[in-house]
């Protein structure tokens, strides 16, 4: 069969100098990310932030350091239902079918258990893919297709969740990049989604986190395609790890 590139990165990995213990527990990462490619940019957000870059002419690299801090939700009042922000997040898409009866269905119940609470909204969806949804390699394409087969990876996962949110009015987009898995000694391709609630928090439907730990490096946003450039990220690439927190 032949191999593609996504196939490829979820397979690979960047190892790190020293064993992250506990990476689920983590609220805090330091790290630095060694030997990118000068035209490999970290994207920034609330969560992840760029703290030094130092630029080594002599072979056309760079290392990036950057913190992760794992979102907070004490004291944080999140908007009721439905959220009228980032329409553009809240849309229907060739892989996203929110405006199916079959995912609207399925949002229509979970609200009947949330109200216009959007916090508990995302975790009865969670609590809804711990009991309907299986986590396997099979690859699925859609949302739709994820529903149907009721398993999939990561990226599956992530297709069907954020079509959920959008179908209950919760603006939702997906993420790819790197965390630091239980047992794996190695940063890995993975995908996970953001929602906002008044802010942009990470959830990870694939490992039911809400917030997600600190070693969710996002490096793409967007569907499938917009991710190839992640193969950039994972050549010749090395991560150190400088600082760990726990909660």
């Amino acid at each position: 069969a032949k191999v593609n590139i996504f196939d490829m990165l979820r397979l690979a990995g960047i190892k790190t100098d020293i064993k992250i213990k506990n990476p689920s527990k983590t609220v805090r990462c330091e790290l630095n990310f060694q030997g990118l490619k000068n035209d490999a940019d970290i994207p920034e957000r609330d969560r992840q932030r760029i703290k030094k870059v130092e630029n080594l002419s002599s072979n056309g690299t760079k290392n990036v350091i950057i913190e992760i801090r794992k979102e907070s939700l004490d004291n944080f009042k999140a908007l009721p239902l439905p959220i009228t922000f980032y329409k553009n997040y809240q849309k229907a898409t060739q892989f996203i079918q929110s405006d199916s009866r079959e995912i609207k269905n399925i949002a229509k119940e979970i609200s009947k258990l949330s109200g216009n609470d959007s916090l508990l909204f995302v975790k009865e969806t969670l609590k809804w893919f711990s009991k309907n949804i299986k986590e396997s390699m099979v690859e699925n394409f859609s949302a739709l297709d994820t529903l149907k087969k009721g398993e999939g990876e990561c990226q599956s996962h992530s297709y069907l969740f954020s079509a959920i949110m959008r179908a209950g009015n919760i603006p939702c987009r997906i993420v790819s990049g790197l965390v630091y898995p239980d047992g794996y000694n190695a940063f890995m391709y993975h995908s996970w989604c953001e929602v906002y609630l008044g802010k942009w928090v990470s959830v990870d439907p694939s490992l039911k986190q809400f917030p997600a730990d600190s070693t969710h490096l996002v490096l793409a946003e967007g569907d499938i395609f917009s991710q190839a450039k992640i193969a950039n990220f994972m050549r010749n690439s090395g991560i150190k790890v400088l600082k760990i927190q726990y909660d």
